[in-house]
């Protein structure tokens, strides 16, 4: 997710699971600029939708939740 407010930041949420569990963590990254937001997006998109024959939804919402 991008903050609508702020577009130089991302929010990322990862979730493992294990037989035993599921642990999610949440990482807020900031950077300078919009386009740099875009470039990681980008660099990311590929494998990820390679690994997982989904596409990457990134979504915009309010980071003052």
């Amino acid at each position: 997710m991008y903050n609508e407010f702020n577009p130089k930041e991302l929010k990322i949420t990862f979730l493992e699971t294990t037989e035993s569990e599921n642990d999610m963590s949440t990482w807020l990254v900031a950077m300078e600029t919009v386009k740099g937001v875009k470039s990681l997006v980008d660099s990311i998109r590929d494998p990820w939708e390679q690994e997982f024959g989904i596409s990457l939804d990134i979504t915009s919402t309010s980071f003052t939740e």
